[in-house]
């Protein structure tokens, strides 16, 4: 009788195994991170509904110095209005125009939508403080010309302080006027 070997099957390394295991453990962690990063990655505002109280005509600057389709401008007649369609979920926020503008926002709504309306507060007030600065140094540039009214800061008899003062309060009340007759800049 002969002796006939049978091959035996080769086993594979253990270690193989383990590399295997963690590959398709990595791959699948990969794609479940993908999963929730990818809608923040690709997401951004578009025709986002935002209510608005003022004067047409800086409704219309508002409007017309923002990008196209970002917000979809609802007017309403005053703030409560505003409150009111935040609450009830009607508007992401609101855009508050004239003397005293501001921006509310439902930061509980949508986080991308409440970052993005701060982003336009922020802009509008860069814009306000740059009229502002523009009327204060109008203001400045007229007295120091000799456009200052006899009796008024810069008359004779008067200080260099008061006449200094005088024209710090004259130009302030030149640009509060300023900033609230003509619209923010967005």
């Amino acid at each position: 009788m002969s002796h006939v070997r049978t091959p035996q099957p080769k086993s594979r390394p253990e270690w193989l195994k383990s590399v295997r295991a963690a590959l398709i453990a990595t791959v699948a962690v990969c794609v479940v991170l993908l999963a929730f990063a990818w809608p923040t990655a690709t997401s951004r505002v578009e025709n986002l509904p935002v209510a608005v109280v003022g004067p047409q005509e800086q409704i219309d600057t508002v409007t017309q110095k923002m990008p196209e389709h970002l917000l979809e401008l609802h007017p309403v007649a005053n703030r409560e209005d505003v409150v009111n369609g935040i609450r009830s979920r009607e508007v992401y926020g609101g855009i508050v125009l004239g003397e005293q503008p501001e921006i509310l926002t439902a930061s509980a709504a949508s986080p991308v939508a409440s970052q993005m309306l701060t982003g336009v507060g922020t802009n509008m007030q860069r814009g306000i403080d740059q009229q502002v600065i523009a009327g204060m140094q109008q203001a400045l540039q007229k007295m120091a010309s000799g456009g200052a009214a006899p009796g008024g800061p810069g008359a004779p008899g008067q200080s260099g302080a008061a006449a200094s003062d005088g024209a710090a309060s004259g130009g302030a009340a030149q640009a509060q006027r300023g900033a609230g007759a003509t619209p923010p800049t967005v």
